[in-house]
């Protein structure tokens, strides 16, 4: 696997574009077979996790086409919105109101562009 056998973790700001060219390599290599989903998906946990923005930038770029990619199976979607729906009506997201962008907000934001 190379490159991708171990998550990679941000130390700080990275720039976005490196970001995206990480996104764009990590999912090549998912395409060729080099990568399985669950090693992806441990990668972005990684990232998300590191950094506040980078997670927003995540959720934008990534939602939208995990969404997209479940259209034509109704009830994956159904079971993919459950946990949000369930992550949404956290009380604490109540405290978050005047933070920048927020969990809430940012939901909002990539159902909003998954929309047809």
């Amino acid at each position: 696997m190379g490159v991708f056998s171990k998550p990679q973790i941000f130390c700080g700001r990275e720039e976005l574009v490196s970001s995206l060219q990480l996104l764009s390599d990590l999912f090549a290599a998912l395409c060729t077979g080099q990568l399985k989903v669950s090693n992806l998906v441990t990668s972005l946990r990684e990232i998300a996790h590191a950094d506040s923005q980078m997670a927003y930038h995540l959720w934008v770029l990534v939602f939208p086409i995990v969404w997209a990619t479940l259209a034509e199976k109704k009830d994956q979607q159904v079971q993919l919105a459950k946990p949000i729906i369930q992550l949404l009506s956290k009380e604490h997201h109540g405290k978050q109101t005047h933070h920048r962008p927020n969990v809430v907000q940012v939901v909002a934001l990539v159902f909003a562009m998954s929309r047809k």
